[in-house]
């Protein structure tokens, strides 16, 4: 069956996220029915053909040899395309030596070629691919591959597939006319990478998560901000849960990449807007990409965005805090797994439907709901899946969130030496848990009291 990521992004500007692929597979079965696929196979390579007179190369396991996938299949009269080739298509097969591909080939999916261990050579490379795998190496355990790595930049088509640093480089400029970054194709690159204007995609675990800088320089579609690189891009999902019904396209500026150093003082903040080349700056969208957790105690989401899709946080165990801004309008399934939130912080001006597994985690963990005071009641009673909460666990956001906005959040009082922060005080005495606007008393580990001065707090 064919990953049709074409229909997913519609700009040619691809970043692609677990959220898309578990889509992709639930429709595999609808795609099938819709396009009548059938199999044919020729010269032992099984293809996969289509009513919208495309094909793919389903298997190639038994071939041997000089490989050559064909460009165009005939049968019983009609003319089929072949435009991609399957995950794992080929892995394994240590009998093929060379592959010919097609000029036509726009698809090579996850692992088509890996443990092929023979296979050398590949001719008659397109000029251009609009995908080539997302999570996992195409070429690995290769001759192509251990042959390819030896140069600096070793390139497929215009996908850089592997950086192979030739000595000490602090910067890594990637070369110009590059339209995808592989799987670990960055990870050899921990200080700075530049990013050509041709980019427009980026595979998951394309970078070295320590990466301490990316310059986008003149790209139009890519940003990064604070140890987060953003990409604009249309994204499909289902809003809040998986109904087919509620299936929406969005533009935007999408938060996909997140580096260690996003995290500052246990804190991940998510900018409501991000500057792009030009100095243009455009609002963030959401988070769509499911990537490795960051060990990160908070997280907070700025006022702007608006879509969190399925997977986005998961992994992130540690993360205790979550804090939503009130433009939110979508959380995705399965975006907060694993991570034990206590305290839960929700401005919506409205309790929107969340997935069920959401609200199960929020219930199990036994967490604290921070809910605007006028909506204290309808969260209680609201069939959108937040009723499932005991009531008890529901309290309003004047004066009992225990954060106190970003401000304090994102830069909580540093220590001096071995000592660390013992306790808060507002200056009526007030235990707190974190620093207030204005003077605050603070009681540090070796016995001292400091007053300290929060400025700028806004209030959202």
């Amino acid at each position: 069956m064919k990953t049709i990521y074409s229909t997913l992004f519609e700009k040619g500007q691809h970043s692609f996220s677990l959220q898309s692929l578990m889509r992709t597979m639930l429709l595999c079965f609808f795609i099938a029915a819709a396009t009548n696929g059938q199999a044919h196979e020729v010269d032992n390579i099984d293809y996969e053909l289509y009513t919208d007179g495309t094909a793919w190369v389903e298997d190639g396991k038994k071939a041997q040899g000089d490989v050559t996938i064909l460009s165009k299949i005939e049968v019983d009269g009609k003319e089929y395309t072949v435009e991609g080739i399957y995950n794992n298509a080929f892995s394994f097969n240590e009998s093929i030596t060379s592959v010919t591909l097609p000029d036509n080939l726009k698809y090579i999916n996850d692992g088509a070629f890996s443990y092929c261990r023979n296979l050398e050579n590949i001719n008659n490379i397109p000029k251009h691919i609009e995908n080539l795998g997302e999570y996992g190496e195409v070429f690995s355990e290769t001759k192509f591959l251990n042959n390819g790595i030896k140069n600096e930049f070793f390139v497929f088509s215009d996908w850089l597939i592997k950086y192979t640093p030739q000595g000490e480089t602090v910067k890594v400029t990637v070369p110009e006319g590059i339209f995808g970054i592989a799987v670990y194709a960055l990870t050899d690159a921990d200080n700075t990478v530049v990013l050509p204007k041709s980019l427009r995609a980026v595979s998951l675990f394309a970078f070295n998560s320590d990466l301490k800088n990316i310059d986008t320089g003149d790209n139009p579609v890519y940003a990064y901000k604070d140890g987060i690189l953003f990409c604009e891009g249309t994204e499909t999902f289902y809003k809040n849960g998986r109904y087919q019904n509620d299936e929406v396209s969005v533009d935007g500026m999408w938060a996909d990449v997140f580096f260690n150093n996003a995290v500052k003082n246990g804190v991940l903040l998510i900018p409501g807007n991000v500057e792009t080349a030009g100095n243009v700056v455009k609002p963030v969208g959401g988070v769509r990409k499911q990537l490795p957790g960051l060990t990160c105690e908070k997280l907070i989401v700025d006022e702007g965005v608006k879509y969190i899709t399925d997977h986005a946080f998961r992994y992130f165990k540690p993360l205790q805090y979550v804090d939503l801004p009130s433009t939110l309008m979508n959380i995705g399934s399965f975006a907060f797994v694993d991570a034990k939130i206590e305290s839960l912080v929700c401005r919506m001006p409205q309790p929107m439907e969340v997935p069920y597994d959401f609200i199960r985690y929020i219930k199990g963990f036994n967490s604290k709901v921070y809910v605007p005071k006028a909506l204290l009641d309808t969260y209680k009673t609201t069939e959108t899946n937040w009723n499932i909460i005991p009531a008890e666990n529901f309290y309003q956001i004047e004066g009992n969130v225990p954060e106190s906005g970003i401000l304090a959040s994102v830069k909580p009082i540093e220590s001096v030496g071995k000592a660390t922060v013992k306790a808060i005080y507002t200056l009526n005495g007030t235990k707190v848990n974190s620093l207030q606007h204005g003077i605050n008393i603070v009681k540090m580990s070796d016995g001292t009291v400091r007053k300290v001065m929060t400025k700028g707090y806004k209030n959202r």
